[in-house]
């Protein structure tokens, strides 16, 4: 009887080891004959747990900018606004209290870089800050560092309307460079000319409480981001948990003559989009943009669940962009555009090009959207529905040659002022 126990449990255990060698072979090769998209996410899951080695793309050796020439004098002054000139940091945070005292205030910055310790909370309505030059790369406000960290730190967080930014760079945060508090309202932003890089988290964002239906109703509206750069001066980001204008709850924004370099994941799974407007957003436009080597580019709502949310977005404009993914070994790189439950969009002259492995250029997804209308639109890939979703498409052409695209890609960079995309940043 004992050794009859003994060969029923050596049985099972053989069995047993026998199910679980079945289920690795047959997860690996699920694994290599999955399609990219699918393969992307198993691949998540695996290396979360231990059993697939994590894809890592590491960062350039040499840091570098975009080089644009910014040849335009700062905005000017508007009347009854008083001006404080500074050219130190100490000088810099004393400014921006007054300012925050009184409102329709300029603070003027001299060239040089300010270090900025703390966020600065702008609390008072009608409050300019800009350089003395007009131009981004002569003047710096640095943060703390791009590091992982247990406290909230962004250069500016903007609680009060009519606040504008012009002529400046920011850079080197543990979270958001820029914070727009839209859950109180806070409106008509204007960011011209600022170059927004090397931040832990999202560069620009647009914060949003989705929790009530009271809450929902406080909303940013009337934003411009416009003329602006938004990199990773390494060619990669920190994490995955990036991107470039992360918009919720917003209202009339338009992000527009601007260049989005190097948002992408370096490991772990996708970067969110370089520009993304969800969750109860509407009216948005994104027009004449050049996107190079992000993980995703554009993108209008997600699908979302139990949040309350009573659309993904509405209304929405993609026009004249153009979207260029060389084959740099970026582990993420996926669609040019996408719409994920979307009311009404339009998605019109956008040019796309992508040299990885991804199969679409334009995507519009999920049986609740409508009104989407894809037209004019020339790629390299695919223009695809998913899950369900119906668009009218007309006049698109898929079968862009990299000749044909490069002409129009160097037209594009002309007209935006681009003398280099990857120029070594001096000093570093």
């Amino acid at each position: 009887m004992k050794k009859f126990i003994k060969k029923l449990l050596d049985g099972m255990v053989m069995g047993l080891g026998f199910t679980i060698f079945c289920l690795v072979i047959g997860g690996v090769i699920f694994y290599f004959f999955a399609d990219f998209k699918t393969k992307a996410s198993v691949r998540a899951k695996l290396e979360d747990k231990g059993i697939v080695e994590e894809v890592v793309q590491e960062p350039d050796s040499v840091p570098t900018t975009v080089k644009r020439a910014y040849m335009s004098p700062p905005l000017d002054t508007p009347q009854g606004y008083e001006e404080i000139w500074v050219s130190d940091s100490d000088e810099f945070i004393k400014a921006m209290r007054k300012a925050n005292e009184q409102g329709f205030t300029a603070v003027i910055l001299e060239r040089g870089n300010y270090k900025v310790k703390n966020t600065i909370y702008v609390k008072a309505e009608h409050i300019m800050v800009k350089s003395a030059t007009g131009n981004p790369y002569d003047v710096t406000l640095k943060g703390t560092g791009m590091a992982k960290s247990g406290r909230v730190k962004g250069i500016f967080r903007v609680n009060a309307n009519y606040f504008t930014l012009d002529g400046v760079t920011l850079t080197d945060v543990p979270n958001h460079l820029v914070q727009v508090a839209g859950e109180i309202n806070a409106s008509y932003p204007h960011f011209r000319h600022v170059i927004f890089q090397d931040s832990y988290e999202q560069m620009l964002k647009v914060s949003y409480n989705y929790k009530t239906k009271e809450s929902q109703k406080n909303r940013s509206i009337g934003g411009i981001v416009e003329g602006c750069i938004f990199q990773y001066t390494k060619g990669i980001g920190p994490n995955y948990y990036i991107g470039g204008v992360d918009a919720l709850g917003a209202v009339n924004w338009t992000v527009k003559n601007s260049i989005f370099r190097d948002i992408a994941s370096p490991k772990g799974r996708i970067s969110q989009h370089a520009v993304h407007f969800w969750d109860n957003s509407e009216d948005n436009t994104v027009v004449d943009n050049i996107f190079i080597d992000n993980d995703r580019a554009i993108g209008f709502g997600m699908r979302l669940r139990d949040r309350g949310v009573r659309f993904a977005h509405r209304n929405g404009v993609a026009k004249g962009n153009v979207i260029y993914h060389t084959n740099n070994g970026d582990p993420f790189a996926d669609v040019g555009i996408v719409a994920e439950g979307n009311l009404g969009l339009l998605v019109e002259g956008n040019l796309i090009y992508q040299m990885h492995l991804y199969d679409n250029a334009i995507e519009y997804r999920w049986d609740n959207s409508t009104g989407i209308e894809v037209r004019g639109n020339a790629t390299n890939k695919s223009i695809q529905s998913r899950d369900g979703a119906d668009a009218l498409l007309e006049l698109n052409n898929d079968d862009l040659s990299l000749d044909d695209f490069l002409i129009k890609f160097q037209e594009k960079s002309d007209s935006l002022n681009v003398a280099d995309y990857k120029r070594p940043i001096q000093g570093q």
